[in-house]
């Protein structure tokens, strides 16, 4: 079974941007080449004179070259956000020896793929050949590292004991040829996590998988079936899960009592996640709705409650609702993008420096992510770009949007570079508020478990 290859839309952007400065398509044509990857011919046209998209992009990029390839590749072709395994096919094309001129062509693309998707662990390696000429896939990269000669920290012993075979677990998982999106996603969580040494994002998506495995295997009391036991991969691939969560979760509670000067360990994650926070989500809407969902994705896959406009109704009554379901969440973020955003009636405040000065009035523990100028500049170009009519930064300079930042600078914030950034940054502080909040009455618990407290 080939790897899966995580790279997230970030890396994919400055990877596509670096290659289209190289002649990609080599001995190839540009329609035969896109056909390699995507069914062009079933794909609907952007000018709607054309049948499908194979036509349009004949037509703009050969007859009349008035699209440009960021606006092929990023708008028509969506790129960023195209499957893993369709992204990898794409890099896999461009290597082949049936389009690059020599073994040198193709080793010059190779180094410059590598260069990139190294950062999250994978590299293009030879793993057949055809007439003489090597045929690259992508792989895992080699985990031989050299070992620096210097005292390591608690933190660094505990990382170079408790290493995760993610492959293995991988193969475990599809050669039971699973089609289930949530074991894909939380896989994808385990992979970014550990990368990016977020050992308390970690063992949030290992509980995830686990609770996979539970759901997946075992029967209406609980027990797990014999289809499980008789799979000693799975088995075994369940086992390291339950190992890497006690593992990793006692790297991550290290870290939190680092960063809160504590001396003991935090509680388990597992017990604290027993609680379920109610988190309101508040924002700007037209402008944010992506960043919006990657917030709500960030609550859920951290076992809380998300709740937000989207469950409003407009009326005379909207504030009475959303003062309701402030009071009733126990943690509020922010989201400030570069938009002030819509009034209230007769007045220059808007609902969302309303709803915040309200969370901050209610003693709501409050979280600001704060688009960075660079961030909120990159999505007003793609706007543009596409020939959406959203003005992302048209409220920089308004004096009741510089309060309301100035206030959200005081409280926990997080600076957002990337979106990628925004799912990191609520998982880490829900984290370090649940455990804040410790035993305190408030959160959501399942009655059943009131009792054995």
């Amino acid at each position: 079974m080939n790897n899966i290859v995580y790279i997230g839309p970030l890396l994919r952007n400055k990877l596509v941007q670096k290659l289209l400065i190289e002649d990609i398509y080599g001995n190839s044509e540009l329609i035969p080449f896109l056909n390699k990857v995507w069914d062009l011919k079933n794909m609907p046209a952007k000018d709607k004179r054309f049948r499908n998209l194979e036509e349009d992009i004949n037509q703009h990029m050969i007859a009349n070259i008035d699209y440009d390839e960021d606006f092929m590749y990023f708008t028509l072709l969506d790129i960023e956000n195209i499957s893993d395994r369709q992204f990898s096919d794409f890099l896999e094309e461009i290597v082949s020896p049936y389009l690059r001129e020599d073994e040198k062509d193709q080793d010059d693309f190779v180094k410059i793929i590598n260069s990139f998707i190294s950062k999250v662990g994978f590299e293009m390696k030879e793993r057949e050949y055809v007439d003489g000429y090597p045929i690259y896939k992508m792989g895992r990269l080699s985990s031989n590292t050299v070992i620096e000669n210097k005292k390591l920290t608690e933190i660094e012993l505990l990382e170079k004991k408790f290493k995760i075979d993610i492959p293995f677990i991988e193969d475990a998982i599809f050669e039971y040829d699973s089609e289930d999106s949530n074991i894909f996603r939380a896989l994808k969580g385990v992979q970014s996590s550990y990368f990016e040494k977020d050992y308390i994002g970690l063992t949030i998506y290992l509980k995830k998988v686990d609770e996979w495995f539970n759901g997946t295997f075992s029967d209406d009391k609980g027990l797990m079936i014999s289809m499980y036991k008789q799979n000693h991969k799975l088995v075994n691939a369940h086992l390291k899960i339950k190992d890497y969560i006690n593992n990793f979760s006692d790297i991550g509670s290290k870290n939190l009592c680092e960063r809160q000067n504590v001396a003991e360990y935090a509680v388990d994650l597992i017990q604290i996640k027993d609680k379920k926070l109610q988190v309101f989500i508040s924002s700007t809407f037209e402008d944010l709705q992506d960043e919006r969902q990657r917030c709500i994705n960030a609550v859920l896959d951290a076992g809380h409650i998300p709740c937000g406009m989207e469950l409003f109704k407009s009326g005379s009554d909207q504030i009475t609702t959303i003062k309701k379901w402030i009071d009733q969440s126990d943690v509020y973020v922010l989201i400030l993008g570069g938009r002030y955003g819509s009034t209230m009636p007769d007045s220059d405040i808007s609902y969302t420096h309303w709803e915040f000065d309200y969370a901050l009035n209610s003693n709501k523990e409050i979280l600001s992510v704060l688009l960075s100028e660079a961030y909120l500049l990159t999505k007003q170009s793609k706007a543009a770009m596409k020939k959406i009519k959203i003005n992302h930064i048209e409220s920089l300079e308004n004096p009741n949007y510089i309060k309301l930042k100035n206030k959200a600078n005081t409280l926990i914030r997080e600076e957002i570079n990337t979106i990628e950034e925004i799912n990191v940054a609520v998982l880490r502080n829900l984290w370090d508020i649940s455990y804040k909040f410790g035993n305190k009455n408030i959160g959501w618990v399942r009655l059943e478990n009131i009792g054995s407290r």
